[in-house]
């Protein structure tokens, strides 16, 4: 049974990635007034996100590569 391919494992990468570029274009657009602590809180929503999906990522790789034998 074969829960993950690797096409949805690169859509998966490639989808995160144009999230948080997206979310790295809006937080540096001069336009916009933020306070400290806001920029703060969404840089550090963004770091988790990051952590997260690194995380996820390397679950799924190894989940894939070191497979379980029972007798």
């Amino acid at each position: 049974m074969v829960f993950f391919s690797k096409t949805d494992t690169i859509s998966t990468i490639v989808n995160y990635t144009i999230f948080l570029l997206f979310l790295i274009f809006i937080y540096n657009k001069t336009e916009l007034e933020m306070t400290t602590s806001l920029a703060n809180f969404i840089s550090s929503l963004v770091a988790g996100g990051l952590v997260v999906s690194l995380i996820a990522i390397a679950l799924v790789i190894i989940s894939k590569s070191d497979r379980v034998t029972r007798s």
